[in-house]
């Protein structure tokens, strides 16, 4: 709303969520009663969600030759998963155990990062 008395402007907002792209336009109303509606301006707006790992690891016994599932799985924002087996990357979510085997899974983002090992 235009004050015609001190020349501020009011402006009303309204957003809405769409994966994250909010838009915002400007509105003026003239003292003749025109309208002006301002060009769209598009925004992409990224939440902050730290990484996590939504499963812990925990340390088994496994008999030997035994097919192991790795149970990692990263969560929050952009995330990403890494998982080692004695310390190298190893991209499968199973293992065959054939002999002492360390496992970590590492959940990161541009946030934050959490890692958990088993042996």
């Amino acid at each position: 709303k235009l004050h015609e008395s001190n020349g501020s402007l009011s402006v009303i907002a309204s957003i809405a969520d769409v994966n994250h792209l909010y838009g915002c336009q400007g509105l003026a109303i003239l003292s003749n009663g025109t309208r002006v509606l301002g060009e769209l301006q598009p925004y992409v707006i990224s939440p902050i969600m730290p990484a996590f790992l939504e499963h812990e690891l925990q340390n088994t016994t496994v008999s030997w030759g035994e097919e192991y599932g790795i149970n990692c799985k990263a969560g929050g924002v952009k995330s990403t998963l890494e998982i080692r087996v004695n310390g190298g990357l190893w991209p499968l979510r199973h293992i065959q155990i054939l002999n002492d085997t360390l496992i970590e899974c590492r959940a990161f983002n541009s946030y934050a990062e959490e890692n958990a090992s088993a042996y």
